[in-house]
């Protein structure tokens, strides 16, 4: 029988012969390690038996035992005697993980609107390469739509919350931009040259067109007659500048080789340079020495 159930305590009784006491001693040995083996190293450690299926039920012996399953985390059981009582939870911890894992994959950001707030952010965690491209829209910069107003930067941004030792950027106002007349303006028209004369945008507007526009938006019209000249060209070039001194570009050159078979007609929109300082441009006009048609300069816009 294993275990030590089989030693009594009344044997020896004194009556046997001494010669046969050494083997009451070995036969004690031999039982406490035959009992020490049983979930126990001859060091002292426990060692819980492993078992695949658990055993029946043992009123007496409230084992702990390892069970091992297959794919599965090995699991600590108790025997009360009754039933067996899992003691660890490994297998739902690596159920959870798995879970987990699974559902990081499927949704990254699952964060439902509003639920993360700023005290749940730590300080600096928003970094400039988090925010995207084309993330921070114009309403953002409102007071009106922001979230928390007292931290709009519209009023940085338009000047009205600046003292005099700050600038401002007017291109950020609500007429920034490209802007349009109601009607096209009439600049100048002729069928030659014409050096270089000065026209203030400002005036010819009715103060529409503000001093500090950066560009004029034009319309310019060239007609090119039939001559039937047979050899010289017939063209012209329409010149632009902000300022006296200034380097020009050309806003426009029409040139048709000869012979010249048909009229010739041609509109194009073009952008004449201001200094943003006195609401006037110049412009100047030069034909070819057989150029025989009218050119026209329309005004219809400006930027700021």
């Amino acid at each position: 029988m294993a275990g030590l159930d089989d030693l009594y305590e009344n044997r020896p009784t004194g009556l046997e012969v001494p010669t046969q006491g050494s083997s009451e001693i070995r036969a004690t040995k031999a039982k406490v390690k035959e009992f020490a083996s049983i979930e126990h190293a001859y060091n002292g450690r426990h060692k819980f038996p492993t078992v695949s299926i658990l055993p029946a039920n043992d009123s007496n012996s409230r084992r702990i035992v390892i069970k091992i399953t297959v794919g599965m985390p090995d699991e600590l059981y108790y025997d009360n005697g009754a039933t067996w009582i899992k003691i660890t939870t490994n297998s739902e911890i690596a159920d959870i993980i798995a879970d987990l894992l699974a559902h990081q994959i499927s949704s990254p950001i699952d964060h439902a609107d509003g639920s993360i707030t700023t005290a749940k952010l730590n300080d600096d965690c928003v970094t400039a390469d988090k925010i995207g491209n084309g993330a921070v829209l114009g309403h953002h910069l409102n007071a009106a739509d922001s979230v928390n107003p007292e931290y709009s930067v519209a009023p940085l941004v338009n000047g009205s919350d600046l003292d005099a030792t700050w600038h401002t950027h007017s291109q950020y106002s609500a007429n920034s931009g490209i802007q349009f007349l109601s009607s096209a303006l009439l600049v100048g028209s002729g069928t030659g040259d014409i050096a270089w004369t000065t026209i203030d945008a400002n005036t010819l507007s009715g103060g529409v067109i503000p001093v500090t526009a950066k560009a004029l938006l034009l319309i310019i019209n060239i007609s090119l007659i039939n001559t039937g000249l047979g050899s010289a060209e017939t063209g012209v070039a329409v010149y632009g500048r902000k300022a006296v001194g200034s380097p020009s570009i050309t806003l426009v050159q029409q040139v048709v080789p000869t012979p010249v078979t048909a009229n010739s007609l041609l509109s194009v929109q073009a952008f004449c340079p201001m200094t943003g300082t006195d609401g006037k441009f110049d412009f100047s006009v030069t034909g070819t020495s057989a150029f025989i048609g009218t050119w026209e300069i329309l005004l219809f816009g400006y930027y700021v």
